[in-house]
């Protein structure tokens, strides 16, 4: 079963008394698709490769940016503006040549979603939005697969194991055990809106490779039905029960058909409060209007995109909601990256009382530049790298622990 070669590389291993030979093969007949090659997947896939996993799927249609290098430790710096599934799979093929690495330089969707999970033995999800995370869970519902659940923002971190198989009939919890429904995405905050500490995302996605390990291995995963929860400030975990026998999972489609139809895209954003957002057909009528202010609220490394309108740059990390205040009578619309600051700051200013009338460019200066792109639009898929989901604030389907 192994070469002479692969029993060096992996003799540190099948030292262990619970994982032996017996276990080493079973990495090696195990297949594992990583969605997103992110902060979250580099440091996953580094260890699955290592490890001997026999063969491993990198999905993401992203290239690498230089503000990826600080925690996406696969990529060099040479590597920027190349696909990140072509330099993560050079880089793990070094690693290790005895694993068969496939590439999937696309999104997920549910075109293809069902078909492509169902060639794996588990999924690791390394994706920064509600929409891709839906999708997996839910094609992974129907094909009774489990998948490895990450996400990081600013200093913490969170992971669980979904849809673990406790008998033949019943699974663990899933993410709608969490999530029943999408949360209003003006409460969700990606590392690229808010920021990250490189090291979180390394921490979690090791964890996320272990939990892989020791299901492949048939260990029993400690996470199993838990969401665990890290504090780099404090350097604390916090463990949250989710209850798997929840009969409320929201409207998650039950047979094959019904995913097919679905658009976790709508499906996620109609779940937001829109009442202050406007789409660009309506951002380009206002513009005309000389009585608003377009006020763009990115940071200044952010400028890579949306330079077409004269604004006023005030980046969302230096705003005093007091500002505004003083202005006396508002007309404003904020551009951030993605949508998400500024409909953060107009509800700040709203629970603050500030006088105005306040608009949101709908997905952000990123969503402006992609409607030049009539390929983008395509129903169903979503786009990922690595974010996080906030806890909601009554924790009805978990359990303190």
């Amino acid at each position: 079963m192994f070469s002479p070669e692969e029993k060096e590389r992996y003799s540190r291993q099948i030292l262990l008394d619970s994982f032996g030979e017996d276990g080493q093969v079973k990495l090696k007949q195990a297949a594992v698709l990583v969605v997103g090659a992110g902060g979250l997947a580099c440091p996953a896939m580094t260890y699955l490769v290592a490890a001997g996993i026999g063969h491993i799927g990198i999905m993401d249609d992203d290239t690498v940016e230089r503000s990826n290098l600080q925690r996406q430790t696969l990529y060099s710096t040479n590597d920027i503006g190349r696909k990140k599934v072509n330099a993560a799979a050079g880089r793990l093929r070094a690693l290790n040549p005895n694993v068969r690495v496939s590439e999937y330089d696309f999104v997920l969707s549910t075109e293809n979603a069902l078909d492509l999970i169902a060639q794996f033995d588990i999924v690791i999800d390394g994706t920064d939005n509600l929409a891709a995370r839906y999708l997996i869970n839910d094609a992974c519902a129907l094909l009774k697969k489990p998948w490895v659940y990450g996400s990081v923002y600013k200093f913490e971190g969170q992971v669980a194991l979904f849809n673990f198989p406790l008998s033949d009939n019943l699974r663990s919890a899933d993410y709608r055990s969490l999530f029943p429904e999408p949360p209003p995405a003006s409460s969700l905050a990606t590392c690229n809106e808010v920021g990250v500490v490189g090291v979180v995302p390394g921490l979690i996605g090791l964890l996320q490779a272990t939990e892989c390990i020791k299901y492949l291995t048939n260990e029993t995963p400690a996470i199993n039905s838990k969401l665990i929860c890290f504090d780099a400030l404090n350097l604390s975990f916090e463990s949250f029960e989710l209850l798997s026998n929840s009969s409320d999972k929201g409207s998650r489609p039950l047979t094959a058909t019904e995913f097919h139809q679905k658009d976790y895209m709508e499906y996620c954003q109609s779940k937001t409060d829109g009442s202050c957002e406007i789409n660009t057909e309506q951002f380009e009528s206002i513009i005309k209007d000389r009585d608003f202010e377009i006020i763009d609220i990115r940071e200044a490394h952010e400028f890579s995109t949306f330079s077409v309108f004269k604004t006023r740059h005030l980046p969302y990390s230096s705003i005093n909601i007091e500002q505004f205040r003083s202005n006396g009578h508002n007309k404003i619309v904020f551009i951030c990256r993605r949508g998400i600051r500024s409909k953060l700051l107009i509800e700040k200013l709203k629970s603050e009382n500030v006088n105005g009338v306040f608009f949101s460019l709908i997905d952000g200066a990123e969503g402006w530049n992609r409607l030049r792109d009539s390929n983008f639009f395509e129903k169903g898929h979503v786009k990922f790298s690595e974010g996080v989901d906030f806890l909601p604030e009554n924790l009805s389907t978990t359990k303190r622990q």
